[in-house]
């Protein structure tokens, strides 16, 4: 067994860091919004979850080099589209490609009437949030995402998670 402690070189920190969290499971989200041109933006992302009831809300992150990063500081809209295990191309897709408007080119994107918001129409969930609250830290923006609404899918829960650095599916 491998132990990091004392006083470790932030480097070696991140690293262990990183190790560890490939052995923890976590969902596959797209983080989907338009950003203030107009133009429709999408991301792979893992770091979601759950903030409160009351209000319903979610806490999201990304990095500041993201598509997201200007949508979520300017308060505009959002949706977490919660991925389903057939949907881990989508995921690459929002996680590789340099094009934004590319990462529409596969999946079953659909406009939100209620909330102008592009979300995947198929996914396990689609969750719309506007911010609601955020706080810059290191390489990241964590934002506080109130739900305006949610669609969800009739059809059994089979998500996608990322582990071990890849994706897989839950038996």
């Amino acid at each position: 067994m491998t132990q990091v402690s004392g006083d470790i070189p932030t480097q070696e920190l991140a690293d262990a860091l990183r190790a560890a969290m490939r052995r923890h499971a976590q969902g596959v989200t797209v983080l989907s919004g338009v950003d203030e041109q107009g133009e429709r933006v999408a991301m792979t992302a893992s770091a979601v979850t759950t903030v409160s009831m009351e209000p319903p809300s979610l806490l999201v992150s990304v990095g500041r080099e993201s598509s997201m990063y200007p949508v979520l500081k300017a308060g505009c809209a959002f949706c977490v589209n919660l991925l389903s295990r057939d949907m881990s191309e989508i995921a690459d897709r929002c996680a590789f490609v340099e094009s934004a408007e590319e990462r529409f080119a596969v999946g079953n994107w659909t406009l939100s009437t209620e909330h102008a918001i592009p979300y995947l129409a198929n996914a396990q969930a689609s969750l719309f949030c506007q911010p609601d609250g955020y706080l810059e830290y290191g390489s990241h923006l964590i934002c506080v995402g109130r739900l305006m609404g949610a669609q969800l899918s009739e059809r059994e829960a089979n998500p996608l998670v990322y582990v071990d650095g890849g994706y897989k599916g839950v038996s």
